[in-house]
């Protein structure tokens, strides 16, 4: 990936946030899991691979998902405290929700790379 310096500003377009999990018992004793927002951000969103990307129709609409890279600043305050569990979701469509696969620090610490999943639940 290029040096964050020669990344324009306009290319991080989507803003996500970075959601963690919370457990709770209920009155039945039963663990819920419900996910808070703890930082938000802005990212840039790459396609992996046109090979990923699997279509399926919801109602009368054919909607499209797949696995996603987004790039994101580094930030020390959320970088540190990251669990596999978090999820990303886009501010824009609380209903597109992503789970992370896996992500990577740059060893500069100027961005922060996660390979996520659509999640489809």
């Amino acid at each position: 990936m290029a040096f964050i310096s020669e990344i324009k500003a306009g290319e991080f377009n989507i803003r996500l946030d970075l959601m963690y999990t919370s457990d709770s018992t209920n009155s039945f004793g039963e663990v819920t899991s419900t996910y808070a927002t703890t930082y938000s951000f802005w990212a840039k969103k790459n396609v992996t691979s046109l090979r990923n990307i699997n279509e399926k129709w919801e109602g009368d609409q054919l909607q499209s998902y797949g696995n996603f890279f987004f790039q994101v600043r580094y930030d020390s305050t959320w970088v540190n405290t990251l669990k596999p569990t978090w999820r990303l979701r886009n501010s824009d469509s609380p209903n597109e929700t992503y789970e992370i696969l896996s992500w990577i620090v740059d060893p500069r610490k100027e961005y922060v790379e996660f390979y996520a999943r659509l999640d489809l639940d």
